[in-house]
């Protein structure tokens, strides 16, 4: 298993910050990479509601399920996750001068990428109510094959891994835009 994990410190309320954490609909809308979601089960209370999350980098688009397991509001959330295939970009979604990798499905055939099952994991985010503000932790751990296994490793190991660049954008628009 890759173990990833960031965290981060953010002046606003623990309520606030969980309430716009987990809103799928604002993630996607601020991430750093194009990104879409769509829900394919709402559930009131958190358990049981999945996503479906489209990441749309400049060779190649993810498909990733999330499927809500635990909900401690405002304190914790956890999902499983499954990266379940790779898709063709459309034409509107290719990128000047960026070659796009082969389109395949991971259900059905050998990915040089996540190796042959699909990567799945779990994502775990703890809100922890701190002086004036709220701690943010975040750790994924996912069984990752191909490629993304040796490039995870690295990930997991660098100064400042992808997750924690995520943490501290979500943190800057948090702070510059406070409800």
């Amino acid at each position: 298993m890759t173990r990833m994990t960031g965290e981060v410190f953010i002046a606003l309320p623990q309520e606030q910050v969980y309430r716009r954490y987990t809103d799928a609909r604002l993630t996607a809308a601020n991430a750093s990479t194009r990104t879409e979601v769509t829900f394919t089960n709402l559930v009131d209370d958190g358990p049981g509601t999945q996503a479906v999350w489209m990441f749309i980098y400049p060779e190649l688009k993810t498909e990733m399920i999330e499927t809500v397991i635990e909900v401690d509001a405002p304190h914790r959330m956890a999902s499983h996750l499954q990266i379940t295939r790779v898709l063709p970009l459309a034409p509107h979604e290719m990128t000047p001068g960026v070659m796009p990798a082969l389109a395949y499905d991971m259900r059905d055939d050998y990915s040089p990428i996540f190796g042959k099952l699909p990567a799945e994991g779990v994502l775990e985010a703890t809100f922890t109510a701190e002086g004036d503000g709220t701690m943010l932790r975040v750790t994924t751990e996912m069984r990752l094959g191909g490629w993304s296994r040796i490039s995870g490793w690295f990930m997991s190991r660098s100064k400042r891994p992808p997750l924690q660049a995520e943490l501290e954008g979500f943190r800057d628009w948090m702070e510059a835009n406070p409800e």
